[in-house]
């Protein structure tokens, strides 16, 4: 995997979300420096088979659970002191079951960064932000979230009480209407910034390198199926300004 970033970007606590009954690879980009996954299942923590720069790392979802991978072996991002750095982390992911038959508004696949609160493996004190890619075959594929650490929900990327999470507003612009599909790759680009004050994904979605999320099949514009972009305005006070 190839954590894309800035000369003032730094590195982060990295979780990705799975809700598809398959074999799912997370693919990389010709890595910079070998995550380190381990895989939460809502209810424990254990090691991911390990990854390698060529083939990626695969895990099995069973119907009807959810499959977190999480990685921490990284420097932390710091947007604190008035920071307006920014950071970028893409990911490629593929299924081979479970993505073509989902249902409209099923959010299928996460990704997000946090803030550990000094508790590694207690992800309810998690402060940060993710985004959720869902079911719809028309329209958009991105929500984009603030995720509160209050204690209430062990999941980072599936937060079900209502105190651990925000919408936020979001801009979204759509290149080419698609769906996500089973035996397809896709990337999913990530971008923080700091925006002294606050933090936000990205600054428009009329650039892709502007965009706080986006998400495509990795084609030329010519040739791709699918391709969205979306930010937010800054969120003021943040959930978090360190991710690690």
């Amino acid at each position: 995997m190839k954590i894309p970033v800035c000369s003032s970007s730094r590195n982060f606590r990295l979780p990705v979300f799975l809700q598809v009954a398959a074999l799912v690879l997370l693919l990389p980009l010709g890595a910079r420096a070998q995550l380190t996954w381990s895989v939460y299942n809502e209810t424990s923590t254990t090691a991911a088979p390990a990854s390698d720069a060529n083939s990626g790392v695969s895990v099995t979802v069973p119907a009807g659970q959810r499959v977190t991978l999480v990685a921490t072996n990284f420097v932390p991002v710091d947007f604190s002191g008035g920071s307006t750095a920014q950071v970028y982390a893409t990911i490629n992911f593929k299924a081979s079951g479970g993505l073509s038959g989902i249902a409209g508004g099923t959010r299928a696949v996460g990704f997000g960064m946090y803030n550990t609160s000094g508790t590694a493996t207690n992800f309810a004190d998690d402060n940060g932000y993710f985004t959720w890619l869902n079911g719809r075959n028309t329209g958009s594929l991105i929500e984009l979230r603030r995720r509160n650490g209050d204690g209430t929900s062990t999941s980072l990327l599936n937060p079900g009480t209502t105190t651990a999470w925000n919408s936020l507003g979001t801009g979204t612009t759509t290149q080419k209407v698609g769906a996500l599909s089973d035996g397809n790759s896709y990337s999913i680009q990530l971008h923080l910034m700091g925006r002294n004050p606050g933090v936000s994904f990205g600054n428009t979605s009329s650039t892709t390198s502007g965009a706080g999320i986006w998400v495509s099949d990795g084609q030329p514009t010519n040739l791709t199926a699918i391709s969205q972009t979306a930010y937010t305005n800054p969120d003021n006070p943040p959930s978090t300004y360190v991710f690690n």
